[in-house]
């Protein structure tokens, strides 16, 4: 009751604007805000962790490596931009043990196309920076995919903003 705006966090593509207005009029009561914002993700390029070149096209195989809550969004913005999309799900804020990176490479090496990519979400880049890890990895092209948070405007534009501290989440 005491905010002064609300920001809907990782409202879903396909939501309709009588869901959105729901959903603002359905806050605005609870909180006596008219300030309502819906934000999306938006998924970056890739950028890669290790020294080897970074190709994904159409015909690339991913080795999806992701220690997320929720890593189907980036499934869903994947499959459509490569061949092939094999995932190696870890619980949320797992922390990967050299085990693990020899399970990664293994199965990279496996993967019968011969354009193929290890790729992983960036807080997940930050825990396979362990020198230990990347000794097992370095000769693989392995990168994350950055996201950023976008603001739907009035004219359903959206803008992207960087470093935005997520206040609530709501699924439509």
């Amino acid at each position: 009751s005491r905010a002064n705006l609300i920001v809907v966090t990782k409202t879903p593509s396909n939501a309709t604007p009588d869901q959105k207005e729901r959903i603002k009029k359905t806050l605005s009561k609870k909180s006596g805000t008219t300030s309502v914002f819906f934000t999306s993700i938006v998924y970056g390029n890739a950028i890669p962790i290790t020294k080897q070149s970074i190709q994904i096209s159409s015909n690339t195989a991913v080795l999806l490596v992701t220690g997320i809550a929720n890593p189907l969004p980036l499934i869903k913005y994947l499959k459509p931009l490569v061949k092939d999309v094999e995932h190696l799900s870890y619980s949320d804020h797992y922390a990967f043990k050299l085990s693990d990176i020899l399970i990664f490479k293994q199965r990279f090496e496996e993967m019968a196309n011969d354009n193929k990519i290890i790729i992983t979400t960036e807080k997940d880049a930050q825990r396979l920076r362990n020198p230990e890890f990347l000794n097992v990895l370095r000769d693989l092209p392995i990168a994350y995919i950055p996201i950023e948070i976008a603001f739907e405007d009035e004219h359903k534009q959206m803008t992207k903003k960087k470093n935005i501290l997520s206040i609530c989440d709501i699924s439509v």
